[in-house]
């Protein structure tokens, strides 16, 4: 994800070292068939802080007998969510088991391993929340002018936030960001045939949103143009590969001589052709059992 960061001036550095500790932690885990409880996933952020220059003032992993000590409503807020005015996570613990049950059922449609699906969702919602407030702290350094633009038109237009919630780049990256890693994660513990179908989840954020825009020949943006109304965010966005160009978005300099790989355009939400989109659609078979990561696969086609 060389390219993204470089588009979002979002680096990443110990990723490598977290998806490495947290798959020996989860293997070790899974091998003593521990519960996923409220101590896995304080175990989970504690090794995710530690590979982050983030800091909190708080963290709130809550289970149901704290729910009962508060005498509050279980659905009175998300089961799990990053507040920036508090610097606070806050995670649900048997909301985020409950909710693996739905992903199972709706999302997969498999007799999956319920382990395998739990540890899964477990891992991206840490991971999820984490990267919010990675943003936040980025913002708050004031030198990435994507997040900044995107809190900025959330904070004046909630209402378009909400309607299209999962569409704003600083919901999508978190989001595929979670999925990604959680998947590599347990690509060490588990056996790829087990796992595939969570590709599935990530492939279909990745397709998410694409549509032919007035015959044109090229797809829109994932995001719809209102949420782009920010002229920061446009600016930040903007390819320079001839996709881009052709679609008549200026270019930024990253770096000329690699125009940025499909992958990279479908995680960021930025154009692609027909001839790219039904590449994906004919291949996506191949793309969901073949070996290897996604990206590899897809910037083959």
């Amino acid at each position: 994800m060389s390219e993204i960061n470089k588009v979002l001036n979002d680096e990443s550095k110990n990723d490598k070292e977290l998806i490495k500790e947290l798959s020996v932690y989860v293997k070790n885990h899974r091998d003593k068939n521990l519960s996923i409880d409220k101590n896995f996933f304080e175990d989970v952020i504690d090794i995710t802080l530690k590979n982050s220059e983030i800091d909190f003032k708080k963290i709130v992993v809550i289970d149901d007998e704290d729910i009962k000590k508060l005498d509050i409503k279980k659905l009175e807020f998300p089961a799990a969510f990053w507040s920036d005015a508090y610097e606070t996570l806050c995670i649900d613990v048997e909301r985020i088991v409950e909710s693996s049950k739905v992903m199972n059922e709706e999302w997969l449609n498999s007799k999956m391993n319920y382990k395998i699906i739990t540890y899964f969702r477990a891992i991206a919602v840490v991971i999820h929340e984490l990267t919010h407030a990675r943003q936040y702290y980025l913002i708050k350094k004031g030198n990435n002018d994507i997040y900044t633009s995107c809190q900025t038109l959330i904070n004046k237009n909630h209402d378009l936030y909400k309607l299209h919630h999962d569409e704003f780049l600083i919901e999508r990256y978190a989001i595929l960001r979670a999925y990604s890693i959680a998947y590599e994660i347990l690509s060490y513990i588990y056996p790829e045939k087990a796992i595939s179908k969570l590709r599935i989840i990530i492939y279909r954020y990745l397709l998410y949103g694409y549509k032919i825009s007035n015959n044109s020949g090229y797809f829109e943006d994932l995001i719809d143009a209102t949420v782009y109304e920010d002229a920061k965010i446009m600016s930040a966005l903007e390819n320079y590969n001839n996709i881009a160009q052709d679609n008549s978005l200026d270019k930024i300099e990253i770096n000329p001589d690699e125009p940025m790989g499909l992958y990279d355009r479908l995680y960021l939400g930025l154009p692609i052709s027909i001839e790219e989109y039904f590449k994906l659609l004919d291949s996506t078979k191949r793309l969901l059992t073949e070996s290897g990561t996604l990206k590899k696969l897809i910037n083959k086609l």
